[in-house]
């Protein structure tokens, strides 16, 4: 049987458009969902304030050029809208609950039936530290208008696509994509899920960027915008994505930070190691290093479109970035304390003997604690690497201080963190705590707020290396009857690339420019170099070669190859991404009549590896390592005629 042809997230034609409202279709974030709706065929009610009718014209005479059947205007009262409940009303307005009942009913009496309402009012106003107040329209919405099947609280990241694209849905699906479970990612409901979300817990998380895409605040869990991403060759570090998997300890000062490391071969196991001494060289020698960390949930968004997905956050492809750490290298480390090869042993591995692990040794995995804890369970946060990865010196592991020049922020890994470059990004243990080697494969890979690194013997048995992390076969659409013992977690990520400019949903007028630059990212786990980014207008027929501008060795990333495009050495490492660019003419069709343009990339690692082309080939119920083709759709406007 012929495999169902996959298009990247475009509906199907049995599938009947979703009728959506979208409350606050006058702000930037309402309008963005609004076209995103559009461009996937929904059947669109926007709902504005009364005072800005010509922003909302405009809002639909796009989402009508970009294919939406239908578009109406609904002009509310928003400014009685945002009173509190029980708050005074002259008696010459309309109740804003009343109002939202009115136009349900409108839209009710032309579409038949309300899929779904979205709200575009933020609701992460500003940086904080508590979840922001649910916005009061959402609340009234869901308390007083049962027709509406489901909310969706837009915060200017989450995806609808998946709701859209999705074959047969049913208000049971939009159910659970409903309130505090965003977009179409369901978030976990586990008794054991390891994530609290007891307030009190995050009441010391520090303040953040309010430009964050915000997609959950209990733990934080926030993505760079693409916008930024394209302009900057090391993301900045107050914008560098942040996931978290529990509340920052913020109790860790630099002046009295210590770390411990213990295990089998370290002399005299457990020992102490304060961050002054590494700064001044004690334990190897101090060294930059730029890398790129990458959250295994980069682009679950877009696997939503296939089938529901469970995610802590509906990530887009944003969540990964490019940074110079500073710090001392793990094999550096663990020589210095002891740990040694026999000459033997090295030769027939063809490393130095000074800088192998011993398979005399009983310890086999590289475990790293951080400080930060889970309360309920009485956990620290703990994963593992392979110890060869930790012991290789290009393996590229460090322990870092410093980011892009500067300490660590707190939500960064303050005052120390492990640093796995090429691997999935939970291994970097942030807030370090121990390090330990084990003869057991354990967790995740890149810990933050570092408390340990030791050499133990037995596999940790927390959540985080038994169950996350680990992509499960496409049979599996729960977790019920998973056998995640079988299953080997993340560790190196696979090739990747994605378009970040221009963004989905963005409006080209053919009458101001006939081409358009396309600009992203590209990059591949392993140390395993980029060798070409290719680019298609027609859904994969044809492809052009993208220039690339930007690598590690070339362009920004270093003086030393002044040509990006220069082809990697064979047997080289990068621990960077690249950065790509392409101009397209605007196709003639779209120039005259206007419609939606698709465009997508895929890149090539220096093993030839690519991309596949399909998000069904690398859907997987955890929403991991979604590296499939990128695609996004933009809105043409047709030229002036003339």
């Amino acid at each position: 049987m012929a495999e169902p042809q996959e298009s990247g997230g475009t509906p199907s034609a049995a599938i009947v458009p979703m009728v959506a409202m979208v409350l606050g279709a006058d702000t930037p974030i309402g309008q963005r969902v609004a076209l995103s709706l559009a461009i996937n065929g929904a059947r669109l009610a926007l709902l504005g304030r009364n005072d800005d009718k010509d922003t909302m014209e405009q809002v639909a005479r796009r989402a009508a050029c970009l294919g939406s059947p239908s578009v109406d205007i609904h002009e509310l009262d928003l400014a009685s809208a945002q009173q509190p409940a029980g708050g005074s009303q002259s008696s010459e307005q309309t109740p804003p609950n009343e109002n939202l009942h009115m136009a349900v009913e409108t839209v009710l009496s032309r579409q038949g039936r309300v899929d779904i309402i979205v709200t575009g009012h933020n609701p992460c106003p500003r940086p904080g530290t508590t979840h922001p107040a649910e916005p009061s329209s959402a609340v009234w919405v869901r308390s007083e208008t049962p027709p509406v099947t489901g909310i969706l609280l837009a915060t200017g990241s989450r995806n609808p696509l998946g709701l859209l694209s999705r074959p047969r849905f049913g208000p049971s699906e939009l159910l659970k994509a409903a309130g505090a479970l965003p977009g179409a990612v369901l978030t976990p409901a586990d008794p054991h899920n390891l994530e609290p979300e007891a307030g009190n817990a995050y009441r010391g998380d520090p303040q953040r960027h309010p430009s964050y895409l915000v997609h959950c605040f209990k733990p934080f869990n926030g993505e760079t915008p693409h916008q930024l991403l394209s302009d900057a060759w090391l993301t900045p570090a107050e914008l560098f994505y942040v996931r978290n998997h529990l509340p920052v300890p913020t109790q860790l000062k630099a002046e009295a930070y210590r770390f411990e490391l213990s295990g089998p071969g370290i002399n005299g196991s457990p020992i102490s190691i304060s961050l002054e001494e590494l700064k001044g060289g004690s334990w190897g020698a101090v060294s930059s290093r730029q890398a790129v960390l990458q959250c295994a949930g980069n682009r679950r968004a877009e696997m939503a479109a296939v089938k529901l997905v469970e995610g802590r956050a509906p990530w887009n492809h944003g969540s990964i970035g490019n940074a110079l750490w500073t710090g001392v290298e793990v094999w550096r480390l663990l020589q210095k304390a002891g740990l040694q090869r026999t000459d033997e042993e090295a030769a027939a591995a063809g490393v130095p003997s000074s800088c192998a692990p011993s398979s005399c040794d009983s310890a086999c995995h590289l475990v790293a604690e951080g400080w930060d804890f889970h309360a309920e369970g009485g956990k620290h946060f703990e994963v593992s690497i392979p110890l060869g990865k930790g012991m290789d010196p290009t393996g590229g592991v460090m322990l870092a201080w410093e980011m892009n020049g500067a300490p660590l922020l707190p939500d960064h890994g303050y005052p120390l963190r492990l640093v796995v470059p090429g691997f999935v990004g939970t291994r970097s243990v942030k807030w370090l705590k121990r390090l330990s080697l084990s003869p057991c494969f354990v967790g995740t890979r890149s810990v933050k707020w570092l408390k340990r690194l030791s050499l133990s013997a037995s596999e940790s048995s927390s959540a985080w290396q038994q169950k996350d992390y680990k992509i499960l076969p496409q049979a599996f659409a729960t977790l019920s009857k998973a056998d995640f013992a079988s299953m080997p977690p993340i560790m190196a990520m696979p090739v990747q690339s994605a378009i970040l400019l221009p963004e989905p949903g963005s409006v080209i007028d053919a009458s101001q420019v006939s081409a358009v630059w396309f600009r992203g990212y590209a990059w591949c786990g392993g140390g395993l170099p980029i060798t070409r980014v290719d680019i298609s207008a027609d859904d994969g027929a044809t492809w052009a070669i993208a220039d690339v501008v930007e690598r590690e060795g070339g362009g920004q990333g270093s003086d030393t190859a002044p040509d990006p495009n220069a082809p990697p050495q064979v047997g080289s490492k990068s621990w960077s991404w690249v950065k790509w660019q392409l101009p397209l003419q605007v196709p003639p069709v779209l120039r005259k009549s206007g419609g939606k343009w698709r465009v997508c990339c895929k890149a090539f690692n220096i093993n030839c590896d690519s991309q596949p082309g399909t998000l069904a080939s690398v859907w997987n119920f955890r929403g991991l390592a979604c590296n499939a083709w990128h695609y996004v759709d933009i809105a043409v406007l047709p030229a002036a005629a003339g």
